[in-house]
Order: structure tokens, then sequence, then C-alpha cells
């Protein structure tokens, strides 16, 4: 994911400055600065520590806290958007993690999920390998980066929890 695929999400979304959202895996905040300079109340929450201290350094006007995404520490009903960029794979237990954000999901309320396409078909696999000794482990249980891509497992998750969803394709072609 990059800024082409965020700036696609928010405009699928059709987000305004009157919007609260809440970036799940916010990693180093890059979607979070980038749609904060678009005028949007964002919160980012990450389990990482580090990365959490590099978002708050990045732009210090986003609320940034350390979390679990299977435990959100936000009220019912909080937020009108909710994304994850490639995280929510990472979760120990990925229906747990969609069940907690459609909790703080507002009636209504979207969630955008963007994950890499099946690992044979995606670049970013070979980028993977050569960085992952750098990565910190993800935790117990969780199925790593191509884990909702396999077997396009991905659209199983919302008619369990009873989200309804609309798959968007958008596809990032390298020039």
């Amino acid at each position: 994911t990059g800024f082409s695929g965020y700036e696609y999400a928010l405009n699928q979304l059709e987000v305004n400055e009157h919007i609260k959202l809440l970036d799940i895996g916010c990693g180093s905040g890059i979607f979070s600065d980038f749609a904060q300079s678009k005028g949007i109340s964002i919160t980012g929450i990450d389990a990482c520590e580090n990365l959490i201290e590099h978002a708050k350094q990045r732009n210090s006007d986003v609320n940034f806290i350390v979390g679990d995404m299977e435990e959100l520490p936000f009220n019912n009903g909080s937020f009108d958007v909710l994304c994850g960029f490639n995280s929510f794979q990472y979760a120990g237990n990925i229906k747990n993690a969609f069940t907690e954000a459609k909790r703080v999901l507002k009636d209504n309320g979207k969630i955008v999920v963007m994950i890499w396409g099946n690992k044979e078909d995606c670049e970013v696999a070979s980028y993977l390998k050569a960085v992952g000794s750098l990565l910190p482990p993800p935790p117990p249980g969780a199925g790593g980066p191509f884990a909702l891509s396999e077997n396009q497992l991905l659209k199983s998750f919302p008619n369990s929890i009873y989200i309804e969803f609309q798959i968007l394709n958008y596809t990032i072609v390298a020039k």
C-alpha cells in the first residue's frame, strides 16, 4: 500500500473533516499523517511501541496510542471509519480483531481493509523476505502478511461477524 492506495480509499469513502477515523495497525503513522493532512480527525493504534514512537515523531498532532486490535480501548460506536492497511492479518485471532473493529464503529460506519495479493502474484513477497529479519515477530497465532490474501480468506470474515461489505478491487501497477 502506498499513497495512491490511501488516496483511493479516502476518495471511495468520501471522507471530510467531520469524520472520526481509526487507523488500526497504524505502524509508523504514514497513513494517519496523510489523512490528518486532509483535515480528518484521526487516531492511530498499533501494538508496537517503537512504531508508535516513530508515528508521534512523524506527526505530533495525531493521537497515536499503543494497543491491541483485539482489545481496542475505545467505547462502542466511537468512529465513523476504520482503516486497516496490511494490519488485520497480523492479529492473533483475525475474527476477534474484526469483531472489535465492528464494536467501535458507529452504526452505518465503514471499514476499509487493504491487503496484499496472493503471495505468488505479489512483488512485496520478495521485499518481505529481504527485510523479514528486521521486523518484529508476529503475535502468537498470527497468520502473517498473506494470511487474508490466500484463498481469498478476507471475504469470509465480514459475513462471520455480520458486517455488510463491498469488495473494491484496487491494484497498484509498477511503472
